[in-house]
């Protein structure tokens, strides 16, 4: 009976596979020129470790391909399938520590993970963990293969080190904190401490956006394509807090996009303290982005059962009020217990004399903050295929893909009536969330009286991705056409396979 049904899904999927050839074979062609693009001599030495990862990233895609044309009406189901599967990849080739501050965050996570929330700071000494963390900081930047971590078990020796992102909450990092766990009470070798908190931190991220795309009536394939970003899914395979952040970003916004086309009278304050809850969470992870509350004022008035303006500006208030007195009393402070405080000291940098010298140079500090040459550079970032210093990509690649999301943002084609007002006041919300990442890192990051501002990473962005085709979009009188979803998902799944190569190409 079995063998009954394994035979029919072999030949449903084959069947499935001829029906949609010249699309596979584009996704084929694709991915091996993007390849082709990022190798160099190096890798044609000894190039089995590549072949074998573009192989399994090939036969990966061919099969999310099929994968979406059977369940086209069940996105979330693919947007998590596709996060999972091609993260898997990059949790476990991506270099000991390769990601931003992943050293930092596994502390943290692995102090979580033994119950300590808050943690506690010895002056002079720093933060107590695990000597496998050392060994593992060691070889940071070190594939498994040139590193012994994946044959020693680990070390439970106390030792101390100078960070911990105690300025963070604790909450960021539960999802790594119960990989760490697993790797402890099952005795597992030094590596899978890493290996298991990615692993854990990549299933929250695919849950979160997988959510999202459930919940968004509109800009299904949009969300994915944001998700999948490999900038994004670099991120999430990881340690860090990122995971999280981007992935209740997209959740926000998917509820945002849900209110604003629900039935007359229909949202209840259950709803708004659902969105308020999560702006708040997200905003204590990255304190500029508490300003997607605001996008409870654009909801139209009528979608409430109640007097949103009333409601809407006390969960505003309590939302800013708690984001204000976490920075104050808890973040800020945080920071002094870090190795960030010799760089303050080192680099001139004090809040307070920024923010006395911006008001005395008004004419200064608008040109530095409208000056559009800061901000070019960042949106191309934002389309490389992972963060890695002098990572293997490619320029053209990147052009290309930059291009592809500025077509999806501008053109995809969705029949929804979506008036000026709303597309303004949204846009209103995203320039908010934009100049306050740059100017948090100016005053906090950047020496007093500096004409640019430092600290500035890609990364910090991704959150806003998601609300630019709703910003942007022209076509919105025009209807889905699968066709052209089918093409998005196509080049989307082969940019992400493109990032897993590049991390291939550049390590191995």
């Amino acid at each position: 009976m079995n063998e009954i049904i394994l035979k029919k899904t072999l030949i449903s999927y084959y069947n499935e596979t001829i029906k949609n050839k010249k699309y596979l074979l584009f996704f084929s062609i694709f991915l091996f020129i993007i390849s082709i693009t990022m190798v160099s001599s190096k890798n044609f030495s000894n190039p089995r470790f590549e072949i074998i990862i573009f192989l399994l990233v090939l036969f990966l895609g061919l099969f999310l391909i099929n994968y979406y044309t059977k369940h086209i009406k069940e996105l979330h189901k693919v947007a998590f399938i596709a996060v999972l599967c091609f993260g898997i990849f990059l949790v476990f080739i991506t270099p000991i520590f390769d990601v931003p501050d992943e050293g930092e965050h596994f502390i943290r996570a692995e102090l979580v993970s033994q119950g300590e929330l808050f943690p506690n700071h010895f002056p002079g000494q720093g933060f107590k963990t695990i000597q496998s963390f050392l060994v593992l900081f060691d070889d940071r930047g070190s594939t498994v293969f040139e590193s012994n971590s994946d044959n020693q078990v680990i070390n439970h020796s106390s030792v101390f080190f100078h960070s911990a992102f105690q300025q963070n909450p604790f909450f960021g990092y539960l999802a790594q904190a119960i990989g760490i766990f697993f790797a402890k009470i099952f005795d597992l070798n030094q590596i899978w401490l890493l290996w298991l908190g990615r692993l854990f931190n990549l299933v929250l991220y695919s849950a979160l956006i997988s959510i999202a795309v459930k919940k968004t009536p509109i800009l299904k394939i949009p969300f994915i394509a944001v998700a999948c970003l490999p900038l994004a899914v670099y991120q999430g395979a990881s340690m860090s807090i990122d995971s999280m952040i981007n992935g209740l970003a997209l959740l926000i916004i998917a509820y945002f996009f849900y209110m604003i086309k629900s039935k007359t009278n229909s949202l209840t304050k259950r709803e708004l303290a659902i969105f308020s809850f999560l702006c708040l969470i997200l905003g204590l992870c990255k304190l500029p982005y508490l300003a997607f509350i605001f996008l409870i004022l654009i909801v139209p008035n009528d979608k409430f059962e109640f007097n949103k303006y009333y409601y809407g500006l006390i969960s505003i208030v309590l939302v800013g009020v708690i984001g204000l007195i976490w920075s104050n009393h808890i973040a800020v402070p945080a920071i002094n217990n870090s190795y960030r405080i010799d760089y303050i000291i080192a680099n001139n940098v004090s809040s307070t004399a920024q923010i006395n010298n911006m008001i005395s140079h008004p004419r200064e500090t608008i040109l530095l903050l409208f000056n559009v040459t800061h901000y070019l550079p960042y949106i191309q970032d934002l389309f490389v295929f992972s963060y890695a210093e002098n990572a293997y990509d490619s320029g053209l690649i990147n052009g290309i893909y930059t291009m592809f999301f500025g077509a999806i943002c501008f053109l995809y084609p969705y029949k929804n009536k979506i008036s000026n007002k709303l597309r303004v006041f949204s846009f209103c919300i995203v320039l908010i969330s934009f100049y306050g990442i740059f100017l948090s890192q100016y005053i906090t990051w950047s020496p007093v009286g500096s004409s640019s501002i430092s600290g500035i990473q890609a990364r910090y962005f991704i959150p806003l991705l998601s609300l630019l085709p709703f910003v942007f979009g022209i076509n919105n009188n025009v209807s889905r056409d699968k066709k052209i979803d089918l093409i998005i998902i196509i080049i989307t799944f082969a940019f992400l396979g493109s990032g897993v190569l590049a991390t291939a190409i550049k390590y191995y």
